[in-house]
C-alpha cells in the first residue's frame, strides 16, 4: 500500500514539474492602450502587466525599431517623455503611426512578445493673447504691443481696446486695429493726453469670437515748456546749443543730437542690452578729446537704438516712424510731389559728396553723418536716423535714411546695436 502512494505522488511530482515547464505566462503591454492617440510634448507610462514575472530575467523595450529602455527587477514600467530627446535617449516620435514592442527573456531564454500601435499627434494649440508692456512712451504718445499663440484657425483681426477712465477696456471703449501677420503685434497710439493714466488690452479676434489679453497701463510724459529763443534751444544737461526749425505742425532740432555722457570702444557696438555712445572714427577712451573732434563738431553722436531712445532733452523726443512720415508729407504736399523723393529739401546745401547737395528749403540741414554698421562707413555719403518705434520687443528698430547721390527719404529696419545719428523732436 505504501509502495503504491509513494508510486502515485511521484507521477503526480513529475506531471506538476512538466507542467510548470512548459507554462507561459500572461504578458502583454497593458498601457497604453492599442490604437492610442499621444500628443508630443505628454508623458507617457509604459506598462507591462507579467503574471509569472520570478521567470523573467529582463524585457527589452522598443518605440518602432530603437531600444528605449531594459526593464527588470520586477520593474516593468518605462515613462517616455515624448517631446525630450534627452529623456528618451536621443528617441523623438514624429507625428503619425508608431509601435510599442517588448520582448520578455525568462531563466531558460524563452522569448515573450507583445507589440500595440499607437498614434503621436502635435498637441492643439490653445489660442492665447497677451498684453505686454507699453513702450517709447512720450507727453502724446505711446507704443501698444500684443502677442499671439499660433492657432490653426486664421485671425479675422488684431487690435487693441483702451481707455483713459475704464480700468477694463472692452469693446465699449476706443478700439485700435492692426494690420499683423506674426505672433507679435504693436501699434503706435497717437494724440494722447500728456501726464494721464491709460489702460489698454489687447485682443485677436477668431471667428466670431474676440479673445483678449490682461490689462496693461502707463502714464504719460508730463509736459514741459521748451524755452526756445531766437531760433535756438540750449540743453541744460551739457549746455549745448542747437538751432531749431518749425516744419508744418512740428518743431525739430536743425542739427544731429550731440549728447554724449560716455564714449565708447566701437566693440562695444556689438551689445544688444545697454546704450552705446560713440563718435565718428574715434577709437579712444576720452568723452573731452572725442568731443573736441572735428566728427563730433559736424555730426554729433552716433548712438544705438538703446541710447538713442532716452537721449533727446527733457520737453522733446526721438521721433516716432508717424513724425519722420509727417515730415516728409508735409513736404510733399507743399512741394506736389512723391513723399519719397522730399529729400532733396531737407538736405544740407554743404557737405555731401559728389555733388549730392541739397537745397535745404525747410532748414532742417540734413547732414550725411554716416554711421557704425560693424565698420564706421559712410561719412559725407549718407544719414541715418534712428526712430523710436521697434518692430516688435525681439525685433529690429526703424531708422530712416536717403543716400548722397538721390533725392530719396525712406525708411528701413536696422538692428539695435548699430549706431546711427538721432534727431530730436519737440513734445
Amino acid at each position: 500500500m505504501k509502495y503504491i502512494i509513494f508510486c502515485s505522488l511521484l507521477v503526480v511530482g513529475l506531471i506538476l514539474t512538466q507542467c510548470d515547464k512548459d507554462f507561459i505566462p500572461n504578458f502583454e503591454i497593458s498601457s497604453p492602450a492599442e490604437g492610442a492617440t499621444i500628443y508630443i510634448g505628454d508623458t507617457v507610462t509604459i506598462t507591462i502587466d507579467v503574471d509569472h514575472y520570478k521567470s523573467i530575467e529582463r524585457i527589452d523595450l522598443y518605440i518602432d525599431t530603437f531600444r528605449v529602455e531594459i526593464l527588470c527587477c520586477e520593474q516593468y514600467y518605462y515613462k517616455w517623455v515624448t517631446g525630450d530627446c534627452s529623456a528618451c535617449f536621443g528617441y523623438y516620435a514624429e507625428p503619425g503611426e508608431h509601435t510599442i514592442t517588448a520582448h520578455a527573456f525568462d531563466k531558460d531564454g524563452t522569448v515573450f512578445s507583445d507589440e500595440i500601435t499607437i498614434n503621436v499627434e502635435s498637441k492643439p494649440l490653445i489660442p492665447y493673447v497677451r498684453t505686454k508692456s507699453a513702450t517709447v512712451i512720450s507727453t502724446k504718445s505711446a507704443i501698444f504691443y500684443g502677442f499671439f499663440q499660433n492657432y490653426s484657425k486664421p485671425v479675422n483681426q488684431f487690435g487693441f481696446f483702451w481707455s483713459k477712465s475704464d480700468s477694463d477696456p472692452g469693446e465699449k471703449n476706443d478700439v485700435i486695429l492692426v494690420n499683423a501677420k506674426g505672433i507679435d503685434f504693436k501699434v503706435n497710439a497717437d494724440n494722447l493726453e500728456a501726464n494721464t493714466t491709460y489702460y489698454y488690452k489687447a485682443f485677436a479676434e477668431i471667428d466670431d469670437s474676440i479673445l483678449t489679453g490682461s490689462v496693461a497701463s502707463f502714464k504719460t510724459k508730463e509736459k514741459i515748456d521748451v524755452e526756445i529763443t531766437d531760433g535756438n534751444f540750449t540743453d541744460s544737461r551739457d549746455n549745448k546749443n542747437y538751432r531749431v526749425v518749425e516744419i508744418g505742425k512740428q518743431t525739430w532740432m536743425a542739427e544731429n543730437l550731440a549728447y554724449l555722457p560716455v564714449i565708447n570702444h566701437p566693440e562695444e557696438a556689438t551689445i544688444t542690452s545697454r546704450p552705446v555712445y560713440l563718435v565718428y572714427d574715434y577709437f579712444g577712451i576720452c568723452t573731452d578729446s572725442a568731443k573736441a573732434s572735428d566728427n563730433y563738431q559736424s555730426y554729433g553722436v552716433l548712438y544705438n537704438w538703446h541710447a538713442a531712445i532716452d537721449a533727446c532733452p527733457a520737453g522733446w523726443h526721438l521721433p516716432t516712424h508717424n513724425d519722420w512720415d509727417e515730415l516728409r508729407t508735409f513736404i510733399s504736399e507743399k512741394e506736389g510731389m512723391d513723399k519719397l523723393r522730399t529729400g532733396n529739401f531737407i538736405k544740407a546745401e554743404t557737405g555731401w559728396g559728389q555733388d549730392g547737395n541739397g537745397n535745404d528749403k525747410y532748414g532742417f540741414s540734413a547732414v550725411p553723418g554716416g554711421a557704425y554698421l560693424n565698420e564706421f562707413m559712410g561719412k559725407g555719403v549718407f544719414a541715418f536716423w534712428w526712430a523710436s518705434d521697434l518692430m516688435s520687443p525681439e525685433y529690429p528698430a526703424f531708422h530712416r535714411w536717403f543716400m548722397f547721390n538721390d533725392t530719396n527719404f525712406s525708411c528701413q529696419n536696422e538692428d539695435q546695436y548699430q549706431c546711427l545719428s538721432a534727431r530730436c523732436i519737440k513734445d
